[in-house]
């Protein structure tokens, strides 16, 4: 109860929402936590790291030079939708939710997908929900990470049924098309 009343959580029956608390950043990553709002989904999350405003508002280049020189997006509220994509097989990005929403200076295309508590070359401004707390500012290829690609691939799935669960409950009760159902992301900071 004490985590809602500090991240401001709230819970509508009719709406699916999915609470990201930034709670530390640095040179490396972003790390924080992931809450549904009926709290059946409680982990962690692992972004680029926050930079300022303005670095949250500019679009990361389409390069393959890894590590990224990417920041995450601008806390804020957003409307997602379960990614349907298809991408090279075995991509982390194949288990996903997208932001719909315009993100400033029209950065599209973010996704929450996994990977690992490195950011850096596993994120380009996307967000990667982990099971375990990650390491703090985790440098890019560290041998010291709590969350593996393919437990945080389970954890993006186990989201992801819980947002087809919860869109099938609400559909039934209130007679609503799924597509009609608000999905949203609420990203808020602590630091």
């Amino acid at each position: 109860d004490l985590q809602k009343y500090i991240g401001g959580y709230t819970y509508n029956p009719d709406e699916i929402v999915i609470y990201i608390t930034r709670t530390n950043t640095g040179e490396h990553s972003t790390t924080g936590t992931i809450v549904s709002d009926d709290g059946i989904i409680n982990g962690f999350s692992v972004e680029l790291p926050r930079g300022t405003d303005s670095e949250c508002m500019t679009r990361c280049p389409d390069n393959s030079k890894i590590p990224h020189n990417c920041y995450c997006i601008m806390e804020g509220t957003y409307n997602f939708e379960i990614n349907t994509k298809k991408y090279d097989e075995g991509d982390t990005k194949n288990t996903s939710l997208r932001i719909i929403s315009r993100v400033d200076n029209n950065r599209i295309g973010i996704l929450v997908h996994g990977g690992r508590d490195d950011a850096k070359g596993w994120a380009k401004g996307c967000i990667l929900p982990m099971p375990k707390k990650p390491i703090d500012n985790c440098v890019y290829g560290a041998e010291n990470r709590n969350n593996s690609k393919d437990e945080s691939i389970s954890f993006v799935q186990h989201i992801i049924d819980w947002v087809h669960g919860r869109e099938t409950e609400i559909s039934m009760r209130t007679k609503k098309d799924i597509k009609s159902i608000p999905h949203k992301i609420v990203i808020t900071k602590t630091f």
